[in-house]
């Protein structure tokens, strides 16, 4: 009789991972058509999205290029390049978790062109018009962030190389942070890290149980194993941890302490991790809303980190 109840539990417990880890990559992991994410009504993003709409318009009116590449893996991958003719240097910029970056950089991407950067704004893999049905959380996007740091430098010889500042917000900021872990050019400067996680395992864990309550322990497992057969990346091959081992790059890492979404400690843990040069911006700010929240602060911490290490 024990037996038997044991045998049932063990085939719900078996049943319930694998029925959560499908829910997971379908809610989370496969791509999401959406209308344009500038302009909400919902959540603190509100407050700031008529001022972040016409920073959308404005980029959008300077009629920034339409460019592409093709990744490691054959998907063709979208981005806008809006040049600066003798430019100081190009930001390189990563977007959030099923955003864009005409969201998550609106405002920025402004002031850095004011300043007399080029601006280069990748749609993420499976985001925008990038191909690409599954997002990888980091993984595979670092290859992706190399491959556009590599087409930079091909519009250029080699001595007319510009300096090149990678910038990542949320999940675009674990993609920059794990790029570091590659050989970079030389003309790579460094980055800015915005409200990133440490690896995705612990931002999986985290999401899945406070977002929808799925019991992690017997969960995630099953959905590594998937992720790995279907989405082509398991959730541990990838960390700052391994990243930062390798880099030699200055970082700013930026975090707000009311991020309920990546938790603050996250960004102290990255910190620790990263043993080149490294200062701390810390806001009052909620999720990916730092610059916005404390724009003159925000620009002045990121102006002195580039002029120390340009």
């Amino acid at each position: 009789m024990i037996f038997k109840i044991l045998l049932i539990l063990l085939i719900l417990i078996i049943l319930y991972s694998v029925i959560t880890a499908f829910a997971f990559i379908n809610i989370a992991l496969i791509r999401k058509k959406k209308s344009h994410p500038i302009l909400t009504t919902e959540g603190p993003r509100s407050l700031y999205a008529q001022k972040m709409k016409e920073s959308a318009d404005w980029f959008l009116a300077q009629n920034p290029k339409k460019v592409s590449i093709t990744s490691f893996d054959g998907l063709k991958l979208h981005a806008y390049y809006l040049p600066v003719e003798n430019a100081k240097g190009t930001i390189l910029m990563m977007h959030g978790y099923h955003s864009s970056g005409l969201r998550d950089f609106a405002c920025i991407y402004e002031f850095f062109h004011n300043q007399g950067y080029s601006v280069l704004l990748p749609d993420q893999r499976a985001h925008g018009l990038s191909e690409g049905n599954f997002l990888t959380f980091g993984v595979r996007e670092r290859y992706d962030c190399h491959d556009w740091i590599k087409w930079l430098n091909s519009l250029a010889t080699q001595s007319e190389l510009t300096p090149i500042w990678l910038m990542g917000i949320s999940m675009g900021s674990a993609t920059v942070m794990y790029t570091t872990g590659f050989d970079l050019p030389k003309n790579v400067k460094g980055v800015i890290a915005d409200c990133g996680y440490t690896r995705p395992r612990e931002m999986i864990k985290l999401s899945v149980f406070r977002d929808y309550h799925i019991i992690t322990w017997t969960m995630l497992p099953v959905a590594n194993i998937m992720t790995k057969l279907f989405c082509g990346f398991g959730m541990k091959d990838a960390s700052t941890k391994k990243a930062f081992s390798k880099n030699k790059l200055p970082i700013l890492f930026v975090h707000g302490v009311n991020d309920a979404y990546v938790p603050y400690e996250m960004s102290l843990k990255n910190y620790s991790f990263c043993k080149a040069p490294k200062e701390m911006l810390t806001t009052q700010a909620v999720h990916a809303l730092s610059f916005v929240t404390v724009p003159d602060l925000y620009k002045k911490t990121m102006e002195s980190f580039m002029q120390k290490n340009g």
